[in-house]
């Protein structure tokens, strides 16, 4: 199955004229690096929390809980601070408003 940005650049390539631009901007690429620090510690913590078959097993929810701990710390204190987190986020996505 194609990947998103591959279905886009074939649209783009084949229907019309092209507006796809490859040039990537600086201040976009350091938001992104921004919400880098902090937007694991609100997804990873819900993945085990959702339907996946990759967890269907509590050993596969144990192994993953176990090895991303060791990058984002307690599951359950990152889903304590969601609160927090989402007032970073709130902020963050503003910017891109301006």
């Amino acid at each position: 199955m194609p990947e998103s940005l591959d279905i886009v650049r074939y649209v783009d390539e084949n229907f019309g004229e092209r507006i796809l631009s490859e040039q990537i901007r600086p201040e976009i690429e350091e938001w992104v690096k921004k919400l880098g620090h902090y937007y694991n510690h609100l997804l990873i913590p819900r993945f085990v929390k959702m339907d996946l078959a990759e967890f269907k097993t509590q050993s596969a929810v144990d192994y993953f809980t176990k090895k991303k701990t060791e990058s984002i710390g307690d599951f359950q204190q990152n889903l304590d601070e969601t609160a927090n987190y989402l007032v970073r986020l709130h902020q963050d996505l503003e910017i891109l408003c301006h």
